[in-house]
């Protein structure tokens, strides 16, 4: 950490064990989440592999970014598009909750027609938004751009579960100001990721707007 805030570097790469359940108290201090707490630039974890494969065709092909809609987390868009060549496939995924109606309120019931139609707009609105993110062909030339939309109540959950049905090479998100409510959360749910998938990671820090 302290090279890192003496020189400029863009990325830092670190293994990560994915220690669970007691193997994680007998090693309470994590390199990783230290990284992830701490860095001042933009991470890449990359679990360690229970038999070393190389990848299909010998690179990244497909990557899986997951943004909150913010300005923040959509940071994270062009890097994950920087990292695939031409023929390889991009995912964008937007999580929704499963109650969740327009203006951020959320509904308890969804059984009334009424809060069903509300809950199917923010669908339709968060796909046009998804839709309006993605790169054109002359930004991200020979690069697919899929989109997918997913309702669950942990964005954690359903991040991994997309990476997996996806076969994502790479997770790609974008780290929040850590002094703000989004950054305390993004942390929470960071860590909740790394717990929950084997796939590497890339944390990106977004430079101000």
């Amino acid at each position: 950490l302290e090279l890192l805030e003496s020189e400029s570097f863009d990325l830092v790469v670190a293994g990560t064990h994915q220690r669970k359940g007691t193997d994680r108290l007998a090693h309470p201090v994590s390199l990783s989440r230290a990284l992830l707490r701490s860095s001042p630039t933009n991470v890449l974890l990359v679990p360690r592999p229970l038999s070393v494969q190389p990848l299909p065709g010998g690179g990244i092909s497909r990557v899986l970014v997951a943004t909150d809609l913010s300005w923040e987390s959509n940071q994270a868009i062009a890097p994950g598009y920087g990292m695939l060549p031409r023929g390889g496939v991009l995912r964008l995924l937007h999580v929704v909750h499963p109650r969740a109606l327009p203006h951020g309120e959320f509904d308890q019931g969804l059984s009334r027609r009424a809060s069903q139609a509300e809950h199917a707009e923010v669908l339709r609105e968060c796909r046009a938004k998804l839709e309006d993110l993605a790169l054109s062909e002359s930004d991200a030339p020979g690069v697919t751009t899929e989109f997918e939309i997913v309702e669950h109540a942990q964005p954690a959950v359903a991040i991994a579960q997309a990476a997996e049905r996806f076969g994502a090479d790479v997770v790609c998100l974008a780290a929040h100001r850590p002094d703000s409510l989004f950054g305390r959360l993004f942390k929470t749910q960071l860590h909740a990721v790394m717990a929950k998938t084997n796939r590497t990671l890339l944390i990106v820090h977004p430079s101000p707007p």
